[in-house]
């Protein structure tokens, strides 16, 4: 009785000493994962330090291609870097919009942290309405406006007009009678009044460039007339002469042109970039059926309706355009006759615009003639706010809408902002 008794103490001493031995080796290793996970939480807090100081820093030095690269440093205890790629195209269907690569590495008692961001940078055409400075022209009762709107300047608002993109602003807005409680703007995507200003290209060399090579490159004045039944564009060179004010007729007389004969140019395999350029002025009007963008370095008159083949609201669309003109895009003062005689007097125009001059605005919008709506169908980057019509019924009643589209996708060739945004954000252990 005795002998067994003694055996059972024994095993239970034994399997007391296994039991122990074991929460011994669990501890440690508890320990030890609670040590590595504290050092590797502590990796990972450098890395995203340094991640953060790199986005800051290519957004601070837009066209610094070395900008967001930081070598070794020592950072809270440990130590952390970023490597750069070098910048290249985000799509293959707009080389101009470009992407960084950042990889960010944190390390800290032995323990490496990688942050892989992706950045591009922030199409210019996602605007339903930009501008950097607003004349004393006000949003009223009845205006809507889809899309991001940003202005550099101040908004003026009389009444209750509807904003149902994002609004931003350095500046908070003006009312009409001084006083912000007498009227009710409907900020429906929210606002920031509080936002940085952004800054418009100051000039686009590399549209010409491209156009150069894969595009189209005209050293003159051009004539397009985009051709929906075949995706291709007519082109006829020539220059301008006369032109200005007449004291003949105390009257502005528009400059003449002598045309060449038209020639047909394929959007798929004579625009391989998708940029048509030319150092004088555009005069375009027809059917787009294809991905373009028009740069002029002078003016771009829109002498006619200029849509797309299929209506994005109707459905699947491929169809783009961008305008960017280094003066103003100008509505032609006939072209609500372009459609013949009749009681349409309606101009239809679906583009992404962009006046670098100065303002989109309306020939002869104050010469008293009541025409029909200008109806846009993309958006507005201007300078300043240009004239379409007046009150007193003389030039266009505005009829614009958004093409959600541009929201992530830019037409081929259409300058992006200096402000880069994130693509991706993927953390490596």
């Amino acid at each position: 009785m005795g002998r067994g008794l003694l055996i059972i103490v024994t095993g239970l001493f034994i399997v007391y000493g296994i039991i122990q031995q074991s929460a011994n080796e669990r501890q440690k290793e508890i320990s030890k994962f609670s040590a590595n996970y504290a050092e590797r939480t502590k990796a990972e807090t450098i890395a995203n330090t340094m991640a953060e100081l790199a986005f800051a820093e290519i957004n601070k030095h837009p066209e610094d291609s070395t900008a967001g690269r930081f070598p070794k440093m020592e950072l809270l205890n440990g130590t952390g870097e970023v490597e750069l790629e070098r910048e290249r195209p985000f799509a293959p269907q707009n080389p101009f919009v470009v992407h960084k690569v950042l990889t960010a590495k944190g390390t800290y008692q032995g323990e490496t942290v990688e942050i892989v961001i992706k950045t591009k940078r922030r199409e210019f055409s996602r605007y339903s309405y930009f501008t950097v400075s607003e004349p004393t022209i006000y949003f009223t009762t009845g205006d809507t406006l889809n899309g991001p709107v940003h202005t550099n300047d101040e908004f003026h608002i009389d009444g209750a007009p509807v904003f149902n993109g994002k609004v931003t602003s350095p500046n908070d807005w003006v009312a009409s009678n001084g006083d912000q409680d007498d009227h009710n703007p409907q900020f429906n995507g929210g606002q920031n009044f509080n936002a940085d200003k952004i800054d418009l290209p100051v000039e686009v060399p590399d549209l010409a460039d491209a156009a150069s090579n894969n595009g189209l490159r005209f050293n003159s004045s051009i004539k397009a007339t985009f051709n929906s039944s075949n995706s291709t564009v007519s082109i006829s060179t020539g220059n301008k002469s006369g032109g200005g004010w007449s004291r003949r007729c105390w009257c502005y007389q528009p400059p003449s042109y002598n045309w060449s004969s038209p020639v047909k140019y394929s959007l798929d395999s004579d625009v391989k970039n998708g940029v048509i350029s030319a150092s004088g002025d555009i005069q375009v009007e027809g059917t787009v059926n294809g991905d373009v963008s028009l740069h002029s370095e002078s003016k771009v008159e829109v002498m006619g309706n200029l849509k797309y083949e299929d209506d994005p609201r109707d459905g699947k669309s491929n169809d783009f355009l961008g305008i960017v003109s280094e003066g103003n895009v100008v509505v032609d003062e006939n072209a609500h006759k372009a459609n013949g005689p009749g009681d349409d007097k309606d101009v239809e125009i679906h583009a992404s615009i962009m006046a670098l001059g100065n303002s989109f605005e309306v020939e002869g919008y104050n010469d008293g003639e009541a025409r029909g709506q200008l109806k846009l169908l993309g958006g507005l980057i201007q300078r300043e706010r240009g004239p379409v019509g007046l009150t007193s019924g003389s030039g266009y009643k505005k009829f614009y809408s958004y093409d959600e589209r541009f929201l992530g996708r830019a037409p081929r060739g259409f300058p992006p902002s200096d402000i880069y945004e994130f693509v991706s954000w993927k953390t490596e252990y």
